[in-house]
């Protein structure tokens, strides 16, 4: 990770090239995750070379997959540098933020869902506990109550 920042940067590409291969395995994935590498890998993505950003793209394809990095990943503002790199990058960048937009947006998506489900559980729950609550009541408190 030390010579993708490392001021001269002559092994930039390279090392984004080997990092590419490396998150292709379970265990490389793992290595590249745990270094915090994602705020890094999107500034490549934002301002690299083009061969940067595919390479960028190409790791984040492999950390972004099963739910593991996604959520880090949206937090950190990749989607608008995804659509440009759609848009506007090497055939190969193309495909690959193709992907993670499709999956990013899948992950948010199931997020949103997720979150209406746990909301809609919640109001039933409260529902259910007023119901109850007036059911408790004794008839002369809830008289009162109501007048």
């Amino acid at each position: 990770m030390r010579l993708l920042i490392e001021p001269g940067g002559g092994m930039v590409d390279e090392s984004l090239a080997i990092l590419a291969i490396l998150a292709s395995h379970p265990e490389g994935k793992s290595a590249i995750g745990a270094a915090k590498a994602m705020p890094l890998l999107l500034d490549f993505i934002g301002n690299g070379s083009p061969r940067n950003k595919e390479n960028a793209a190409a790791i984040l394809v492999h950390l972004c997959a099963r739910d593991q990095h996604p959520g880090e990943a949206v937090e950190l503002g990749v989607m608008d540098h995804l659509v440009d790199l759609a848009q506007n990058g090497t055939d190969r960048a193309k495909r690959k933020a193709d992907q993670l937009l499709q999956r990013l947006s899948r992950y948010v998506e199931q997020k949103k869902q997720a979150h209406a489900h746990s909301e809609a559980q919640a109001q039933q729950s409260l529902s259910q506990s007023q119901a109850q609550a007036q059911q408790m009541r004794p008839p002369s408190v809830a008289n009162a109550v109501d007048s």
